[in-house]
């Protein structure tokens, strides 16, 4: 690693230990921040959430057997998600780059340089480290999972896809649209288009509910029955419809600013992603909190703006030094926000 790309890094890794910490320390009213910090100071006694996944009681249990304060717990969560989104771009800039075309190590920089801006602007990355903490921590290692996938890097994709899973079930969720994005562009394109029309007219609670007694599952009954005392966000949304769908037009809709085809493949197979991950929304998207699978794609629009920012303006090297400073002065009004709300 050059000096560059270890003074960016050191960087990086710096704002992600201060707004870390800003996490650590929020107000217990904030959020969900009560309920994990008794989860949290539950385990550390020994006790467990009964419907918690595996995979995040082990890691409650490793933290709590390091201290039983749970301002460890939420600095580690926050830091854990930043550094997991710095691996996603490194990956990016490493493996889904053709070296012979584009300058890895420029990518990398303007990437991580600018990453900071559209990660801790992010109402899904606020969210997911104050509110829904679970499902928030999981989703980066989805993330990186299927960023080795498109690298055909199986043995470890599959790694971090269980991992993804054993954190949060809705993650399995992703597995009956896995294969899609192998196939060609018009099956994702059908996939979409499809869900769309079944989100709209609520098509899908049909689909889902032939299937699960064709296949003796109990999946619709779980997601129609998940909070139903409350019903929040049920069913039909227009604005979370409109909102979804503008991030895989949008990008697609650039492309032609761009001239660079390595660029623009670069663009494409981001919202290709971005795409795959709105699926279960589209599809699962009937009962109440259907935000809870939308935000499976949301959450990854840091790393599709970023690609896209960065895209639009070619990778310029300027971007370092604007997109940094930018970066610092978003991670500070994360850090304010948290702390202040």
């Amino acid at each position: 690693m050059n000096v560059t790309n270890l003074a960016l890094t050191v960087g990086y890794i710096v704002l992600a230990i201060l707004t870390s910490i800003a996490s650590a320390y929020r107000d217990d009213s904030i959020g969900d921040t009560v309920n994990y910090a008794d989860a949290f100071m539950a385990a550390s006694l020994g006790y467990e959430r009964e419907r918690w996944e595996g995979g995040y009681k082990l890691w409650l249990d490793i933290i709590s057997s390091l201290s039983d304060d749970p301002k460890l717990y939420f600095f580690l969560h926050t830091f854990m998600v930043v550094i997991a989104f710095f691996v996603i771009c490194r990956l990016i800039s490493s493996k889904l780059i053709a070296s012979d075309v584009l300058d890895k190590n420029k990518i990398f920089r303007v990437l991580i340089s600018t990453l900071p801006i559209f990660l801790y602007s992010s109402s899904w990355f606020v969210s997911s480290t104050i509110n829904g903490l679970r499902q928030g921590f999981s989703l980066p290692f989805l993330y990186i999972g299927i960023t080795l996938l498109i690298s055909h890097n199986y043995r470890y994709a599959l790694c971090f896809f269980l991992m993804a899973c054993s954190l949060h079930i809705s993650n399995v969720l992703l597995i009956p649209f896995i294969m899609i994005f192998w196939l060609k562009p018009i099956f994702l394109i059908s996939a979409v288009v499809i869900g769309m029309f079944a989100y709209v007219t609520q098509f899908n609670a049909i689909i889902v509910q032939v299937l699960s007694n064709l296949l003796l599952i109990d999946a619709y009954s779980e997601i129609s029955e998940y909070g139903t005392e409350t019903g929040n966000f049920y069913g039909f949304n227009a604005s979370f419809f409109i909102y979804s769908i503008f991030w895989i037009v949008a990008p697609l809709a650039l492309t032609y600013i761009s001239k660079n085809k390595e660029v623009n493949k670069l663009i494409v197979s981001m919202t290709k992603v971005y795409a795959l991950l709105l699926l279960p929304f589209l599809y699962f998207g009937f009962a109440a909190y259907v935000n809870r699978y939308a935000v499976i794609a949301w959450f990854f629009l840091p790393v599709l703006q970023t690609v896209v920012f960065s895209a639009v303006f070619n990778f310029r090297r300027s971007l370092i030094l604007v997109g940094f400073i930018t970066s610092v002065v978003s991670a500070g009004i994360y850090s304010f926000t948290v702390i202040s709300i």
